[in-house]
């Protein structure tokens, strides 16, 4: 109805109605329990060297999912064995999961902002994928000097996060 200031997310689609802005840059990155952080190298991973075994998930109809998946390793056919993907519907839970030595996960480098509430480090992926962090608001509608002020706030937040 037209109430809603904003919305803050990844967004993969344009919408009629609505503006789309880039608030800061973001990237797919891969979550590992500060433990198991502290037994392997920080440099950059390449995707082909991830374990899709290994991997918390969102849902497969996420469309942060569907990227991702677009870039893990696929399973060698005939691996029935593999036991079945844990899958969960928040990213603070996926994170909470990798803290607690589940397994890791791929997830945005925005997740970053959530860094000082879960003990888990973020490893760089390569080849690099883009997600950018973005705003929408309706089209024609002039931003309020609160959200522009929230939105301030957050941009600062995501520079002071950034390693």
């Amino acid at each position: 109805d037209g109430t809603l200031d904003a919305g803050f997310g990844a967004f993969f689609q344009k919408t009629a109605g609505l503006r789309r802005r880039r608030l800061f840059p973001a990237e797919l990155v891969l979550a590992q329990s500060a433990e198991h952080a502290a037994r392997t190298r920080r440099a950059p991973l390449p995707w082909q060297r991830l374990d899709p075994a290994s991997l918390i998930v969102l849902p497969p109809g996420n469309p942060i999912q569907q990227l991702i998946d677009r870039h893990v390793p696929r399973t060698p056919t005939g691996a029935a064995d593999l036991p079945p993907r844990r899958v969960y519907s928040h990213l603070e839970t996926i994170l909470a999961m990798v803290e607690s030595g589940l397994g890791q996960a791929v997830v945005p480098s925005f997740a970053a902002l959530t860094g000082t509430r879960w003990r888990v480090q973020l490893r760089v992926l390569t080849p690099r994928v883009a997600l950018d962090y973005a705003i929408v608001t309706r089209s024609g509608r002039r931003d309020s000097a609160g959200l522009t002020a929230f939105v301030d706030c957050l941009r600062a937040a995501a520079q002071a996060s950034e390693p």
